[in-house]
């Protein structure tokens, strides 16, 4: 024990320093240094402590993908079209007829339909939001921001109806806008 604390004859340990249980196997060493006081009585406590240098994490890359989603009217059909004009050689084995074929369907989509960009995400998938979907999510936002300025219940309940509405709108529309792709 380390004493931190003198006065006449009485000495003792009140001072501490505490710390995460995470962060635990950082430290070094603890000390009091003796002849400096922070107040007449108590000496000042000192930790060692080990920190490592935080790199600083990339921006997520998104690689590009195949516009599947666009696989509708005219472009199913010209797709379809290029799916049984294909040819695969029959002779080869199962792998390979695989590979051909999936290389033929992949280049096909990827000329009638088109391929992302990489890069940065941007920002989330909300290609799929309505004109409910948008109202919704107003109403519930003009609610949380009467809430916050008046603190009452009321208007805490009030918003937290809204927001449950919102929050079934938005899986409805999701549901329906998403369920074409499965």
């Amino acid at each position: 024990h380390l004493i931190t604390y003198k006065s006449g004859s009485h000495s003792t340990q009140i001072d501490y320093l505490l710390t995460n249980r995470a962060h635990i196997g950082r430290i070094r060493n603890c000390k009091v240094i003796p002849d400096e006081c922070v107040v007449s009585q108590h000496r000042i406590v000192v930790m060692d402590m080990i920190f490592r240098r935080q790199s600083v994490s990339k921006p997520q890359r998104v690689p590009e993908i195949t516009k599947w989603w666009l696989l509708k009217g005219e472009k199913a059909e010209q797709f379809n079209r290029e799916l049984k004009s294909m040819t695969i050689n029959m002779e080869n084995d199962v792998d390979s007829m695989w590979r051909q074929c999936y290389s033929q369907m992949m280049t096909a989509a990827n000329t009638i339909l088109g391929r992302t960009k990489s890069g940065k995400r941007t920002s989330r998938e909300t290609w799929w939001w309505s004109a409910p979907v948008q109202t919704a999510l107003q109403e519930k936002k003009q609610a949380f921001k009467v809430w916050q300025s008046t603190r009452t219940q009321e208007d805490r309940d009030s918003y937290r109806i809204v927001k449950k509405k919102a929050k079934k709108t938005v899986a409805i529309e999701r549901r329906r806008a998403l369920g074409a792709l499965y």
